[in-house]
């Protein structure tokens, strides 16, 4: 039976390499927050998520540097991680100078209380 499932499992995670490509999709967070080291966000994850799942967008409006995170790669992974996935990125990964003024345009998304 054991045997079973793995092979299942198996095929059916093969159909993920004759997949299209992913569109880019401005991700909605589950949260963000902001550190003298940098900037943490919290997406969503079924395990297989990292910081090269995104690209950030960044453009100027006035004397804000606006930021958004784009997922580029889809997460093809079946675990299911409740709470998310945190990623750190530093302000020198984010291309932003020492005291300068950023917003995050992502949306959030809210969880359902339990």
């Amino acid at each position: 039976m054991k045997t079973l499932f793995i092979t299942i499992l198996l095929f059916l995670s093969s159909f993920n390499s004759f997949a299209e490509p992913m569109k880019p999709v401005v991700e909605s967070l589950l949260g963000s927050m902001t550190s003298p080291e940098g900037v943490r966000i919290q997406v969503r994850s079924s395990g297989c998520t990292w910081k090269n799942s995104f690209v950030v967008h960044k453009e100027s409006s006035g004397s804000v540097t606006l930021l958004t995170f784009v997922r580029v790669d889809f997460d093809p992974c079946l675990a299911l991680y409740y709470y998310g996935q945190e990623l750190n990125y530093s302000y020198e990964e984010l291309g932003l100078q020492p005291h300068e003024t950023f917003m995050i345009r992502n949306p959030t998304t809210f969880s359902v209380a339990r």
